[in-house]
């Protein structure tokens, strides 16, 4: 909206479309989702960790009660088996059996346990050999000796320790559970004088099995070690001699392991089991619970707080929206008046009424506009003015550098004719053309030809960098070989390493490939490079060169030196023309400072870079990098 009294101030329309999709209010985007992510990340970070408790403490206690309702059922069924063990050896500890024998009064006896313990099917009397004395069943024809020879062997060696003994499970007619258990007959404590032995009908174990409930769906079975279903509520599944080992709640019941997870009953359904092993017996009780009851307390304490967090973060969300909207409209008037001051159109001015921080700033930028608007109108003017001035400075310049270049380029010719002959003269008399040299006047001829060659380095030095200040300094591009230029360096400079006792090393890998730039120039690097490492180096010391290609497409190339090292406030300076290193307490400085600052231009135009790793004390490895191949030509 515009205010009618400043027909120029700037406003713009905010819209939820332009913050979302145009892209605006980059900075209230990221203060909203900050705000909300904090907010909401808060109630994720404890609800998850509230759910992971909870999901804990709820299997921790279904755990526990069915590991209790398992030792329950376990307990019980312990306890029927005893209370058939004891009748039995009631009946085998009675005077008159030890003293007369098997009577008709012992005989009432059995007859009497047959009818008041149901479960007791048979009842059989053996001597200390194994010769059956007397058998009552009320259930089958008595024959003799028809008890299977293993497990009356069995019973026999458990009884002679004075133990009961608990026969596997088997099954009568394919249907019913059964079990042998024997107990010994004893005339005194230790003297064993014959066994008693029962048959069992497990299936009287239901009564115990068939009370026992957890929850609404809980129920608990029994399975002998061989995985065959004993008792089960559903006494139809017990009556037809089911094997239930290929459960894996069986499977991990009969090796031992208690963890408790989903599994499947025999009808398929998600159930989960905790177990109890009987002692002596063998045995495992199962209590097995539906999984969506099981889970279903914790399944509905979890959407109710899954529906908290939710809740939370949307109005978390709301809440940080808010905040942000009540934000966003002064902020996009401040950014949208500052794009328009920056475009040059200072007469707009920001309007926010806010009476906060946000207000002194649109006022402050308002004011700021104004006196811009001041300025600017006899800015123009100014800058005219400048701009004459700065172009006849430029001009100057250029001629005073066009008659430095051409001094130079005389000075060097006047200067380098002379030396050249000083050169060649002294070489000749130093080869004995004129006759035969003094010794003494053979060493001031040795320092007159050195200090030449020095002082023509120089010049040309000077002379090459003065053409690259002038922008005349032209590569000359074709095919090299980087392997030949660095063979070419340590060859011309092997003598000089020799005489000062330096190991001189090249290092390259077993092909490198042809590279295409100015092969004198870069001769003039490594010359240059190495020159310095075989100066700065001490006597004895070593002078490592190698060169590779990395990056597939770029040559590397380091000189390293056993040298006094460069100290890091020195390391960047060095490569500025008419500068060097700190000279060490051991050597006088020589040059001009521009062969480092040479290199460099050169590999700058060859589209690379230049630098040195030193450490006091310790030398320096100067190194280079550029491409294979480059463009044709390039002037400086």
């Amino acid at each position: 909206m515009k205010d009618p009294a400043h027909p120029h101030r700037f406003a713009r329309k905010w819209s939820l479309r332009s913050f979302v999709v145009k892209g605006d209010g980059r900075l209230l985007r990221r203060s909203f989702l900050l705000a909300f992510l904090l907010v909401s990340g808060g109630l994720m970070t404890s609800g998850v960790i509230e759910l992971i408790f909870r999901y804990e403490e709820s299997v921790t206690s279904i755990r526990l009660l069915q590991q209790e309702m398992a030792e329950g059922a376990a307990l019980k069924i312990q306890h029927y088996i005893e209370s058939i063990t004891q009748q039995l050896e009631m009946v085998s500890q009675t005077p008159e059996i030890v003293t007369e024998g098997i009577t008709d009064s012992y005989q009432f006896l059995l007859h009497k346990l047959l009818r008041v313990s149901p479960a007791i099917t048979t009842v059989t009397l053996l001597d200390i050999k194994g010769h059956e004395k007397l058998r009552l069943s009320r259930v089958n024809m008595v024959e003799p000796n028809d008890l299977p020879d293993d497990f009356t062997d069995q019973a026999l060696v458990q009884a002679k320790t004075g133990a009961s003994f608990f026969g596997p499970v088997y099954f009568v007619r394919q249907s019913e559970p059964y079990m042998r258990l024997a107990v010994p007959i004893e005339l005194f404590a230790g003297e064993v004088i014959g066994v008693l032995m029962a048959e069992i009908n497990l299936k009287y174990i239901w009564d115990v099995i068939s009370g026992i409930h957890v929850g609404k769906t809980g129920y608990a079975y029994v399975v002998s070690p061989e995985g065959d279903l004993i008792a089960h509520p559903d006494i139809s599944l017990a009556l037809q001699m089911q094997n239930l080992k290929h459960l894996s709640q069986v499977q991990g019941a009969l090796s031992g392991r208690s963890a408790l997870s989903m599994q499947q009953n025999l009808q398929g359904e998600d159930v989960y089991a905790t177990h109890v092993s009987i002692p002596n017996l063998g045995w495992v009780v199962l209590v097995e619970r539906l999984g969506h009851e099981a889970y279903g307390p914790l399944y509905a304490s979890l959407m109710r707080l899954g529906f908290l967090l939710v809740l939370g973060i949307g109005i978390a969300g709301v809440a940080s929206w808010q905040v942000v909207r009540r934000v966003l409209r002064p902020i996009e008037a401040l950014r949208w008046g500052a794009e328009k001051f920056g475009a040059g159109a200072l007469h707009h001015r920001i309007n926010i009424e806010t009476g906060d921080e946000l207000q002194m700033l649109a006022e402050t930028l308002n004011r700021m506009a104004e006196q811009l608007q001041a300025s600017y109108a006899n800015l123009e003017q100014q800058v005219e003015a400048r701009t004459e001035e700065l172009a006849r400075s430029v001009a100057e310049l250029e001629i005073v550098s066009q008659h430095k270049s051409r001094f130079l380029a005389h000075m060097s010719h006047e200067l380098r004719t002379p030396l050249n002959a000083i050169v060649g003269y002294t070489e000749l008399m130093l080869d004995n053309a004129y006759g035969e040299i003094p010794s003494e006047a053979r060493d001031n001829l040795e320092r007159v030809e050195r200090s030449s060659k020095h002082l023509l380095g120089l010049i040309n030095a000077v002379l090459d960098f003065s053409r690259i200040e002038a922008g005349r300094y032209t590569l000359s591009i074709s095919a090299y070989s980087l392997r030949d230029l660095i063979e070419t360096t340590v060859i011309a400079l092997e003598n000089a390493a020799t005489a000062k006792r330096l190991t001189l090393t090249v290092t390259t890998p077993g092909e490198l490939p042809i590279g295409r730039g100015d092969e004198r120039r870069l001769a003039q690097v490594w010359f240059n490079l190495v020159g310095n490492a075989i100066i700065y180096t001490e006597a004895g010391g070593d002078i490592a060169i190698e060169a590779m290609v990395v990056e597939e497409d770029v040559f590397r190339v380091a000189v390293t030196d056993t040298g006094p090292g460069i100290a890091p406030e020195d390391q960047a300076r060095i490569f500025e023309p008419f500068e060097q290193a700190h000279a060490s307490p051991s050597r006088v400085q020589s040059g001009t400072g521009l062969g480092l600052a040479i290199c460099r231009q050169i590999i700058d135009m060859h589209g690379g870079s230049i630098g040195v790793t030193s450490t006091p004390g310790q030398g320096s490895t100067f190194w280079c990098t550029f491409p294979v191949r480059m463009a044709d030509q390039k002037e400086r």
